[in-house]
């Protein structure tokens, strides 16, 4: 899975783990169909991201949203 690093409001940069899709369509069919637990998150459009739910919580902490 592709690594990116995406920094907080204080500065304090992570690297998160994300498999980009251009579709929301196949993220959701992605999510849907996986045996482990994933959220997809908006990223640069059109892009979004699927990523385990901690890094999708450090993302959502960096200012990008949840799709539900």
């Amino acid at each position: 899975m592709p690594m990116i690093d995406l920094k907080d409001k204080d500065g304090t940069v992570r690297w998160i783990s994300v498999l980009p899709f251009n579709s929301l369509d196949l993220a959701r069919s992605y999510v849907k169909n996986s045996s482990v637990p994933l959220r997809i998150i908006k990223g640069e459009h059109p892009i979004y991201w699927i990523c385990n739910p901690e890094d999708a919580d450090w993302a959502e902490k960096c200012g990008y949203k949840e799709v539900k």
